[in-house]
């Protein structure tokens, strides 16, 4: 029988690996100018990854499903940082998310011999890519190219738990950013200036939270 307290410690282990992996390759390949402005700002991106991933590693108790959505919540939280002060996704941050979700949900299937999650996850990510894309050339305004990109390993981490959760982020996304957009409006600051990547990302950290391991929306 497997004690918790070794799957808790597992979890523990696997997240520092993932962490310092997207960190040691978000960091290489910069100018060292830029690496220094990136160091300066890894303190606050540290902090919160490591608020994030104590959350997901307390409210999930599936191995596979925190590898997920740890894999997840580490490269998010640069991407949701970046947005915010930038409003730009780096493709080379995107790419770096896309590659550990779907190593994650790969490895996950393997692991448990159920590919109906990875299926789930397949087809979430390419019908979210598609959605965001039709909105991105009818209503170009709406948000960028990147968040067109984030969104097949957005949708995947959340269709991997189920259909309802990855319904339940797109609506507290589109919430999150209405709201934002109005309280923009309230102070007479342009509406350009509301980054997605950060509502999305927040969104489906909230969402994997209050839902669990069974990917459902109670109370």
């Amino acid at each position: 029988m497997v004690d918790e307290g070794d799957i808790v410690l597992d979890a523990a282990l696997a997240t520092l690996l993932w962490a310092g992996f997207s960190v040691l390759i978000s960091l290489a390949g910069m100018p060292p100018t830029q690496q220094r402005i990136r160091r300066g700002r890894v303190t606050g991106q540290f902090a919160i990854a490591l608020v994030v991933l104590w959350l997901l590693v307390w409210r999930l108790h599936n191995p596979v499903n925190i590898t997920v959505a740890v894999a997840f919540a580490v490269a998010a939280v640069p991407l949701a940082w970046e947005d915010a002060l930038t409003q730009r996704l780096p493709n080379r941050l995107i790419a770096i998310l896309a590659a550990l979700v779907g190593s994650a949900v790969v490895a996950g299937a393997l692991l448990t011999a159920d590919l109906e999650p990875l299926v789930r996850a397949g087809v979430g990510a390419a019908g979210c890519l598609v959605f965001f894309a039709l909105i991105y050339v009818l209503a170009p305004s709406g948000f960028g190219g990147g968040d067109v990109k984030l969104a097949a390993p957005w949708a995947a981490v959340l269709a991997w738990f189920s259909w309802p959760a990855l319904f339940s982020g797109l609506l507290v996304a589109w919430l999150a950013a209405a709201l934002i957009h109005l309280g923009l409006r309230t102070v007479n600051r342009p509406l350009s200036t509301v980054p997605l990547g950060p509502c999305l990302i927040g969104a489906n950290i909230v969402v994997l939270l209050i839902a669990g391991d069974d990917g459902v929306m109670t109370g």
